[in-house]
């Protein structure tokens, strides 16, 4: 999370290992939508095109439709790496 802003929160709340779990993944979705739309706006921002950009798996498929969603095309090259 190398593009992340720390953040800090404290919750006095017992939740189980369940909603725990399901807490962790809904932070991390929310965590991966804003990294995603800061590239995208970084992107846009340097105006220059065409644009080749390497993310990684878990990315390719929201990353691209944020492109088709704000009307940029978008080309998926390999949606992943095989070694």
């Amino acid at each position: 999370m190398d593009d992340a802003l720390p953040a800090v929160a404290s919750l006095n709340v017992d939740v189980s290992d369940k909603h725990r779990h399901r807490l962790r993944q809904g932070a991390q979705k929310l965590c991966d939508e804003f990294r995603e739309g800061v590239w995208i706006a970084r992107i846009i921002s340097h105006n220059t095109w065409p644009v080749l950009f390497v993310c990684g798996s878990d990315h390719v498929t929201s990353v691209h439709k944020l492109f088709r969603q704000l009307g940029m095309k978008s080309r998926i090259l390999h949606s992943d790496f095989d070694s």
